[in-house]
C-alpha cells in the first residue's frame, strides 16, 4: 500500500510540508496537506467505491461550475488521470 507520501509524488502541487489527518469522515480517509503552492486536501476513497466514480464527480464538478456555482477543483496527475489507484483504493 502506497503513502500519502507517495501518493503525492503523483501530482505538481509543490514541496509538501505538512500532511494533516482529518478525522470527521466515515467512509473515506481525508487529510489536508500544506505545500509551498498552497493547501490541498487528499481523500483516500472506500474500496466500496470503483475508480471510475471520478469520472461522475468531475462530470458533476463541471455541470455546476457551468451553471454558475462555485465548486471544488479535482486536480489533476501529472500524467492526467484523475486519481492515483493503490491496491485496495483511489
Amino acid at each position: 500500500m502506497k503513502t500519502a507520501q507517495d501518493i503525492l509524488q503523483s501530482y505538481s502541487i509543490g514541496e509538501i510540508k505538512k500532511i494533516l489527518p482529518i478525522h470527521n469522515g466515515f467512509i473515506n480517509e481525508t487529510s489536508m496537506v500544506e505545500t509551498t503552492a498552497g493547501d490541498f486536501i487528499l481523500q483516500k476513497m472506500s474500496p466500496i467505491f470503483k475508480p471510475q466514480v471520478m469520472e461522475d464527480i468531475q462530470a458533476a464538478l463541471e455541470h455546476l461550475k457551468n451553471h454558475g456555482l462555485a465548486t471544488m477543483e479535482i486536480i489533476k496527475t501529472k500524467d492526467g488521470a484523475l486519481s492515483v489507484v493503490d491496491e485496495d483504493s483511489f
